[in-house]
């Protein structure tokens, strides 16, 4: 507990940011040192913490691909992998689309990955 919680904070200490960094990189740095250890949580605290990431992280990633799909336009003279996977891309179906249960299975396997 105790080491643990000294080596959290010695790694929390060296996360130094570059004077040019941008505000984003700043900010999280920012978040990170205000964080407190996730071991000074009980298990079930934790596992709730763990499912708030891992949702957010779905979220993310669900935006970011959405994103991509938008942005994807594939120029006539494309290599076809390039193509296919555009095509596989756009076949796939917005989360939206899935009940509330298929949704949490889903961020279950996008956390799990």
């Amino acid at each position: 507990g105790r080491a643990a919680r000294r080596e959290v904070a010695a790694k929390r200490a060296a996360v130094q940011v570059a004077p040019d960094a941008p505000p984003e990189e700043k900010a999280f740095a920012e978040a990170l040192a205000d964080l407190p250890p996730l071991d000074e949580f009980d298990e079930e605290a934790q596992a709730k913490i763990t499912k708030i990431q891992a949702a957010a992280r779905g979220r993310a990633a669900r935006r970011e691909v959405a994103a991509k799909r938008a942005a994807v336009q594939v120029a006539p003279d494309a290599p076809p992998e390039e193509k296919a996977f555009a095509e596989a891309l756009a076949d796939l179906p917005p989360l939206d689309e899935f009940d509330e249960e298929a949704q949490a299975k889903i961020t279950k396997i996008q956390a799990a990955a």
